[in-house]
């Protein structure tokens, strides 16, 4: 997966707050859309290390092809990060985006031998997403 985001942010002292849309790429067709998200970043004095906690809306594009259906849904992703400031103008981040309730993400149909007697139906839902990103202020 991967994922392109813009950040604008308005700071005040170690706070900042931060509007973050975005575009989501899976080569799985899985999880493919646009995303919005608003947080709140706490920047610790003295060791680069901060904070980010937040909400991310994700719109995801709905297709099927073959066995596969995505569902075209929108998830709503509580956020919790935690960054590295390397320079004044990068920083490398983990987050864990913890969906609020059980979406459904795709669901597959599968064959075995018997053919159509034998159709077997999975779904596949969203149990939350953890990325690791680069955040490059210029």
């Amino acid at each position: 997966m991967l994922g392109i985001h813009l950040s604008g942010r308005i700071s005040i002292n170690n706070f900042s707050f931060e509007f973050r849309p975005g575009f989501v790429y899976d080569p799985k067709d899985h999880y493919d859309g646009i995303e919005y998200g608003f947080y709140l970043r706490y920047m610790f004095n003295n060791i680069n290390l901060y904070l980010v906690g937040g909400l991310n809306v994700h719109e995801n594009f709905g297709e099927g092809h073959n066995f596969v259906t995505v569902y075209s849904n929108t998830f709503i992703l509580p956020t919790i990060s935690v960054g590295y400031q390397i320079s004044k103008t990068l920083g490398v981040l983990i987050s864990y985006y913890n969906p609020i309730e059980k979406y459904k993400l795709f669901k597959e149909a599968t064959l075995d031998e018997g053919g159509m007697d034998n159709l077997q139906i999975y779904t596949g839902n969203l149990i939350g997403v953890i990325a690791i990103g680069v955040d490059w202020t210029f």
